[in-house]
């Protein structure tokens, strides 16, 4: 089997990254429904959950244009590990 370019494979991950980070958004979607019975108490997870995820779009740009994209990447994947 052929090698890939070092731009294939970095192409390569950050698809991955990226199907991971939807399955993790689809699942919380999902998972709700059966953790909170109230449909109240169900709206009010998912809006913390996705104004937590809006509200870190704008310093992580911030981030990637100051350290690299790269770094940024690195450090956001090593703290969502560990969570």
């Amino acid at each position: 089997m052929p090698r890939l370019s070092t731009r294939k494979s970095l192409i390569l991950l950050l698809w991955l990254g990226d199907v991971c980070l939807y399955m993790a958004r689809t699942n919380v979607s999902v998972a709700i429904g059966a953790m909170f019975s109230s449909d109240a108490a169900e709206g009010r997870m998912l809006a913390a959950f996705y104004c937590g995820y809006f509200a870190f779009q704008t310093p992580a740009g911030w981030l990637a244009s100051h350290f690299g994209g790269s770094r940024v990447l690195t450090a956001a994947v090593a703290v969502w590990s560990l969570a």
